[in-house]
């Protein structure tokens, strides 16, 4: 033993070095596991682990009562940490059932059982008394083995069975939340299917009667109706491809078709140049600002791409009545992405409709007052097709009438985890 001012402790032998790695593995482990229970629940469940880590944290102290074994002469006042980490560990099971209380009790009871009848063992008066009581002790733990056997199978189907219903809760609200998706997303798709065709009825109607009237200015109504029943039918393909663009991403059937080497700064050329006509008409001058560098070269599906940016000018061009609007190319983040930039100094957005403006059928509370034609859904689809190719996309605007800008992100460099998702 070592002989300290406090009194006396045992030297550690040999074995007892092994006990300490083992002790500190066992520790290590411990709050690793409960460490990952902590960081993927939420609830009573994160509370639970919560007061584990705690419990566990305050008996980790208790390794300084080892030093004396060692010849440090500290007191070893850390055996306290057994005792407080039983008050913890208490506190949980009561406040957070930690564990089934009902199970606890029985276990509890079933090794106090067991010690006093091991102890009656040796209380006996003579050998044969002693054999006929470790006879009963035997027989006393086998039932006991038996019974904490059957409590902790019966704990078991419990947890199991609280971890369906809980999962068949969650089930259930987001099925519900599905359905009321579904139901608000058929019924603003229906209204915007529904005004195409009825605007082409219209106009077609219209140049009927013209035909049929036989009036002198015929000829020039009538291609005025066709061509604006035209832009309506236009405008409701591109409204069930978007429907159709939603419906395969939101069930993970898009496709995509990512190929090396793909030509940036050209789709934006053509882009450019195909809607330079448009905004040319509407009075409203069209920039295209590049990089004196050429852009690299990156991975994507070019078609998408396309379509995303296509759409961004085709909004900038359809909210901006004077002014202009301009395409903007460069890179970021010391060359390890492609920036896109279309703004415009249109109607802008407001701080209101910002949280929002990424989801379906989003439009800003401002842009109905042009009497410009839209569903809200482009920017949608645009955002997910991005996300496909680990981008980012996201507008700013300082408000009303102070235009607005989109930005979209697309990274030079794919990772190999990207590349070998299917």
């Amino acid at each position: 033993v070592y002989k300290y001012s406090w009194g006396f402790h045992a030297k550690a032998q040999i074995a007892h070095h092994f006990f300490i790695i083992f002790f500190a593995l066992y520790l290590a482990m411990m709050f690793f596991e409960i460490g990952k229970v902590y960081r993927r629940s939420d609830g009573i469940e994160k509370e639970r682990a919560k007061f584990e880590l705690v419990a566990l944290a305050i008996l980790t102290t208790g390794s300084i009562g080892f030093l004396p074994a060692y010849g440090v002469g500290v007191m070893p006042f850390s055996y306290l940490s057994g005792l407080f980490f039983a008050i913890v560990a208490g506190y949980a099971i009561t406040r957070y059932r930690l564990l089934e209380i009902r199970i606890f009790t029985i276990h509890v009871l079933i090794v106090i059982l067991n010690l006093l009848t091991f102890v009656y063992i040796f209380v006996s008066g003579s050998f044969r008394e002693m054999f006929a009581r470790a006879i009963f002790f035997i027989g006393i733990l086998f039932i006991s083995l038996l019974l904490k056997r059957g409590f902790d199978k019966e704990l078991q189907q419990k947890t199991k069975l609280k971890n369906l219903i809980k999962e068949l809760e969650q089930t259930n609200k987001k099925l519900i939340e599905l359905d009321k998706a579904k139901n608000e997303f058929i019924s603003i798709a229906a209204h915007q299917l529904r005004t195409p065709p009825t605007v082409i009825k219209g106009y077609i109607t219209m140049a009927l009667e013209e035909i049929d009237n036989g009036k002198g200015k015929s000829i020039k109504n009538v291609e005025e109706f066709l061509e604006r029943a035209l832009r309506s039918n236009e405008r409701l393909i591109e409204l069930v491809e978007d429907i159709l663009d939603i419906s395969r991403i939101e069930s993970g059937k898009i496709q995509y078709h990512f190929e090396d080497d793909q030509d940036c700064e050209e789709i934006l050329d053509n882009l450019f140049k195909s809607f330079e006509v448009r905004a040319d008409e509407k009075g409203l001058k069209l920039e295209f600002k590049k990089i004196t560098s050429p852009l690299p070269k990156i991975r994507m599906d070019g078609k998408r791409i396309r379509e995303v940016v296509s759409n961004l000018i085709d909004n900038a061009i359809k909210y901006t009545s004077k002014g202009k609007v301009v395409l903007t190319q460069q890179l970021s983040e010391n060359g390890k992405k492609i920036r896109i930039e279309v703004s415009d100094t249109g109607v802008g957005i407001s701080k209101k409709d910002m949280p929002g403006l990424f989801k379906k059928f989003a439009r800003g509370t401002n842009t109905e007052r042009l009497g410009a034609d839209g569903t809200g859904l482009g920017i949608y689809v645009g955002k997910r097709i991005v996300e496909a190719h680990h981008g980012k996309i996201w507008a700013e605007s300082e408000g009303i009438n102070k235009g607005s800008k989109f930005i979209v992100e697309l990274p030079v460099e794919w990772k190999k985890e990207w590349r070998d998702k299917k």
